[in-house]
């Protein structure tokens, strides 16, 4: 028997004196990049594990500049002859505003020595008129008056280190505010006055202390808004020259004073608020800063709904008030301007927070 081996091809691109025409070699995969796919796949379970590891040694809220603000009405109709422009930084007292009223030229009627005007009766329909001004009087008085104890209270708070200058401030403002209101009343029923004695009709007044005249008197030729304290004109609302209402928003002010911090804290976690306890501001740039905890406000407040995701709920949280260590930035000195407040948590509450779950 006679075997036959056949002959190899000389090349490996011909079989059988025939070109053969092979496609491009695949190459293999450099090690590195599965290396790389593999790092990428557990990045996102290591981010959620280093996440969970560290809430046992710090807790995270989210947080607000807060700074005090007021809205600063006008206090009678008239035209705008004076308006501080957009950023002014203003003292306490500065004029902010001049308001011409509508009925400067109007003489007021005349005020007995004790400023009381006298006694007039009128038609039932000027009666139906006057009634619900006099009731407004009346409530505007006891919200001026319930408006001066706050204020009181809170001096009093003040000097005992129990509140803040800054709710002091708030508490003036509110006062001022009260004030203008009862005096804005007052010049309503002195402007209903006035209509009777020109249509020759008899309205009967509530009684003007001597102060209170002269104050009225003088601002039907000039009223003067001035600022409650020492800020910064944030968004005028009206224009020079414009005609507004007694009820008109002036302008929006800031205050100069150094800005406070607030930070949301779940109702399970109000152990945070301690009072004296230090905390860790981070702001969305990397910067940090040490903070003090002052305590909770009176209210709960729901979370601000830019630091919440919208599938998250937003519930209840516990408003802690801080107070920097240091003076903030004017890079930070932005009004509601969000950041991450960071409470460092004790040995034993570590322990309480690796128990929690297990002890539901």
């Amino acid at each position: 028997m006679k075997i036959r081996f056949d002959t190899p091809p000389a090349r490996a691109d011909q079989a059988g004196y025939l070109s053969v025409r092979y496609a491009a070699a695949k190459r293999t995969v450099p090690r590195w990049r599965w290396r790389l796919v593999l790092l990428l796949l557990a990045l996102t379970p290591a981010y959620f594990v280093i996440r969970a590891l560290s809430s046992f040694f710090w807790e995270t809220a989210p947080g607000l500049v807060v700074m005090q603000s007021t809205v600063v009405r006008a206090g009678v109709s008239g035209h705008v002859t004076f308006l501080a422009e957009s950023g002014a930084r203003l003292a306490r007292g500065d004029v902010l505003a001049r308001v011409q009223p509508a009925n400067a030229a109007t003489p007021a009627p005349p005020l007995s020595s004790a400023g009381v005007a006298p006694p007039l009766t009128g038609t039932p329909r000027m009666d139906e008129r006057s009634a619900p001004l006099q009731q407004a009087l009346r409530v505007a008085e006891q919200q001026r008056r319930l408006a001066q104890d706050r204020l009181k209270l809170m001096q009093s708070l003040r000097a005992q280190d129990a509140a803040t200058e800054q709710e002091v401030q708030s508490a003036r403002a509110a006062a001022l505010q009260a004030d203008s209101a009862w005096v804005r009343t007052r010049l309503d029923l002195a402007e209903l006055q006035e209509q009777a004695h020109q249509n020759g009709l008899k309205v009967a007044p509530p009684p003007l202390s001597g102060a209170s005249a002269s104050s009225v008197n003088a601002t039907r030729k000039e009223q003067l808004v001035r600022m409650p304290f020492d800020g910064v004109v944030s968004a005028p609302q009206v224009a020079e020259g414009e005609w507004i209402s007694a009820s008109t928003d002036l302008a929006a002010l800031l205050s100069t004073a150094a800005p406070m911090i607030h930070a949301y804290l779940a109702p399970s976690d109000i152990q945070y608020a301690a009072k004296g306890r230090h905390a860790t501001l981070i702001f969305q740039d990397g910067g940090r800063l040490p903070a003090e905890v002052l305590g909770v406000t009176a209210e709960a407040e729901r979370q601000p709904a830019e630091s919440v995701s919208p599938l998250v709920p937003r519930n209840l949280s516990v408003v802690v008030r801080l107070r920097p260590v240091d003076p903030l930035p004017d890079r930070y000195r932005i009004f509601r301007l969000p950041l991450e407040v960071r409470f460092d948590r004790s040995w034993r509450e570590q322990g309480s927070g690796w128990l929690r779950p297990l002890t539901g």
